[in-house]
């Protein structure tokens, strides 16, 4: 704007003493009654006679942000910043419309603009916090949604925002209590609710769940989003006919979403009705292609079918777009004998695993899952008194740790998951944790403990000799390995280590061995065996799960 136009900008009366005021007002009021075409019409009308008139020119880029014409409303919104360029509500729906096209950082400078002039303005607070988020810049994000809400405690956008964020960063918790707290303010945002319900299904909290996403579709009935996320608890819960009914609902409402057709196809094949899930998966393979998860579990329907070439092509399909194996197709294929087998399951598909079990690990009921129970009962029948240090080895969420924190002056703890970690660290029973790979971790530390535990961890491990051979490293002299591996109930005697054949336990990276293979290992790594029992591990949906509870001693000097 040159300064011919400036001048005549300052000689002009505000629009509400102008000639046009009817214009404008009979503008604003369409606006505000969503009369969005005759709005646009009258601030066209005084926009054309008066280009200079920068608040009209603002409320015509809104109106047009709020019709998703984007390009039309930046132009507008520019137009009116060239004439007034601290016009804080120009700038802040700039903001908005830049964030819609995907321009982050002109959309961030546009918020810190407003910010430097108004520093309290709350709006570009709240903008700003989720630009930064969507730059992936977290803590920041989070700063700025805790800004808002230390000067308006209530803002329920806000109160959200931090809900999503915190979820994605997996403090779950955290997320459902911001949740809730806005829920308080109002309790029909349906967004929210459905936000809350997905944090509870994440959670584990599957009662919670149902009530809360039902609500949400009680208030909208085709939320499609809540629909599947009911869909997906209903089947957590193993109610799979409902589960079905709210998949089947989603796709009359949108039919080209990958995801219902897929979670459709696993509750067809929990129904037993197999031919109808290939159609799912085939279905949700179509619109997504490079969807590795799907193709492995056509695999896996096909492979029930004994349709096996099909299903060998699948996992080959789903290896080539899965290459570091966090779906562990390697064993799907040793498991046909089309593959070697591998030797041992890939941090990838552990941390897969493990990230999602970490939620509900602890709650496993007792009459469920022993192997805590199995290897705290083995090494404290080989103690007459407590050790100085001793490491849980694939510690989990520390449920060996709380049963053996007595026996021990230093307990520390090693795993690969961050979220399993997380959990051991809540329950404040070790003196240090560490993240990482096991064996390694063992290989570094010579000779320092007096007894390692290792509950349901070495079952994903094939050939023992190589993770004895560091456990051996790590004890001193007269130190012990207590530990659980799956037996393979096909030759329990034998020295053979296979994929383990049981329904889940492939899929978990798992291996079953035989006691002639953990004897053998045992000996190659300088181990005495002191005890190698089979004894009842677990039940999977209600088959006994039998393993081998072994003792180790290292006995001398390597």
């Amino acid at each position: 704007m040159n300064r011919q136009q400036r001048r005549a900008l300052r000689k002009q009366d505000p629009i509400t003493h102008h000639p046009d005021q009817p214009w404008w007002l009979q503008g604003v009021a369409h606006h505000q009654r969503g009369e969005l075409p005759q709005a646009e019409q009258c601030y066209g009308k005084i926009a054309a006679s008066h280009p200079l008139y920068y608040v009209v020119l603002g409320n015509w880029g809104a109106l047009a942000l709020q019709q998703s014409q984007l390009t039309k409303a930046m132009t507008l919104l520019q137009r009116a910043l060239a004439i007034k360029p601290n016009f804080v509500d120009a700038l802040i729906n700039l903001a908005i419309v830049f964030k819609e096209m995907s321009r982050l950082l002109e959309a961030e400078t546009c918020c810190r603009k407003v910010l430097a002039i108004q520093p309290t303005e709350l709006r570009a607070q709240g903008n700003l916090g989720v630009i930064l988020k969507n730059l992936g810049r977290l803590d920041a994000a989070e700063d700025c949604f805790r800004t808002v809400l230390a000067t308006r405690p209530d803002h329920v956008e806000s109160l959200n925002n931090l809900g999503n964020l915190l979820k994605d960063l997996g403090r779950l918790e955290e997320a459902a209590l911001y949740y809730r707290q806005a829920l308080t303010i109002h309790p029909n945002h349906v967004e929210i609710l459905s936000n809350l319900g997905m944090t509870y299904l994440s959670l584990a909290q599957l009662n919670e769940a149902v009530t809360t996403l039902r609500r949400a579709i009680a208030l909208s009935p085709d939320h499609v989003e809540a629909l599947n996320h009911l869909g997906i608890t209903y089947k957590e819960l193993g109610c799979f006919t409902e589960a079905e009914t709210y998949y089947r609902r989603v796709l009359v409402l949108s039919p080209r979403q990958a995801d219902a057709h897929h979670n459709l196809g696993n509750v067809l094949k929990e129904l037993g009705r197999l031919e109808e899930s290939v159609a799912c998966y085939q279905q949700a393979i179509q619109i997504k292609p490079d969807w590795a998860m799907a193709r492995k579990h056509l695999g896996d329907v096909l492979r029930t079918l004994n349709r096996t070439d099909e299903a060998i092509k699948c996992y080959r399909q789903a290896l080539a777009l899965d290459p570091q194996d966090s779906l562990g197709l390697s064993f799907a294929l040793a498991a046909l004998g089309c593959a070697a087998l591998p030797s041992r399951a890939s941090q990838d598909q552990l941390e897969r695993i493990y990230a999602k079990r970490a939620r509900y690990w602890d709650h496993i009921a007792d009459d469920r899952y022993r192997g805590a129970d199995l290897v705290a009962k083995a090494l404290k029948s080989q103690l007459s008194s407590p050790v100085a240090t001793m490491l849980d080895a694939g510690c989990g969420t520390g449920m060996v740790g709380v049963l053996l924190r007595d026996l021990t002056t230093r307990l520390d703890g090693i795993d690969l998951s961050v979220d399993m970690l997380d959990k051991a660290r809540e329950k404040g029973i070790y003196d240090a944790l560490h993240q990482g790979d096991l064996e390694t971790f063992m290989t570094e530390h010579p000779a320092t403990y007096d007894a390692i535990v290792c509950a349901a961890t070495l079952i994903h491990f094939g050939d023992l000799t190589s993770v004895f051979s560091a456990c051996a490293k790590a004890l001193r002299v007269g130190g012990y390995f207590v530990f659980t591996v799956f037996l393979h109930e096909a030759d329990p005697e034998g020295s053979a280590v296979v994929v383990n054949p049981l329904e889940g336990f492939e899929r978990g990276g798992c291996y079953a061995h035989g006691k002639g293979h953990v004897t053998q290992a045992a000996l190659a790594a300088g181990l005495a065996v002191m005890q190698l029992q089979t004894e009842l591990h677990e039940y999977v949906h209600d088959k006994a799960v039998h393993a081998l509870v072994g003792v180790l001693c290292r006995g001398t000097d390597l």
